[in-house]
């Protein structure tokens, strides 16, 4: 995949971040049990199922997390939210994070390390914990082109420094 970005190239490539914690390990989402084999305590939904062995699950605690959701203020896009009553509005914002949360479990979703070079260049640069899902790494890999165009200038002038004394040492050291 490439972007461009004021007129250049910049190639885009994407690795698995295998050193990213599971997204609820994060703020701003809701309630999640540790792997368990007990049953659904009341308000619970099973999130995940141990694909090894069946018994233990993972399980959202939809109460908790409309508490978290109502006291932190959770929302809605606009158009998502339109004519939507607030509880509402709380009570989707929740089941959105219940099946964000269901898809990362059922490996809908992963993610990735994206990292951005400029095309024929050794110039990159790259960030972590990226949802591969919903074009999300196009727009990271649009931000991180902008953000290394801003940094060719002083990435060019400091390999034409480290050349020039390259230069200077080699031929100080023919003499």
């Amino acid at each position: 995949m490439t972007v461009t970005y004021r007129g250049l190239t910049f190639d885009v490539t994407t690795e698995f971040d295998d050193g990213a914690d599971a997204p609820w390990d994060s703020c701003g989402h809701g309630v999640v049990s540790n792997w368990t084999t007990r049953n659904p305590e009341p308000g619970e939904r099973v999130l995940a199922v141990d694909g090894h062995n069946g018994h233990s699950r993972r399980y959202y605690d939809m109460t908790a997390s409309l508490a978290i959701a109502k006291k932190d203020g959770w929302g809605l896009p606009d158009e998502k939210a339109k004519g939507l009553k607030p509880h509402q509005i709380t009570a989707q914002a929740v089941e959105d994070d219940f099946q964000f949360l269901r898809g990362w479990c059922a490996d809908e979703w992963h993610y990735v390390i994206v990292i951005v070079t400029l095309h024929d260049t050794d110039y990159s640069l790259s960030t972590c914990n990226v949802e591969d899902r919903d074009g999300y790494v196009l727009q990271v890999a649009t931000d991180l082109a902008s953000e290394l165009f801003d940094e060719l200038p002083e990435r060019i002038t400091a390999d034409i420094k480290r050349l020039e004394a390259l230069q200077k040492e080699v031929l100080d050291n023919s003499n």
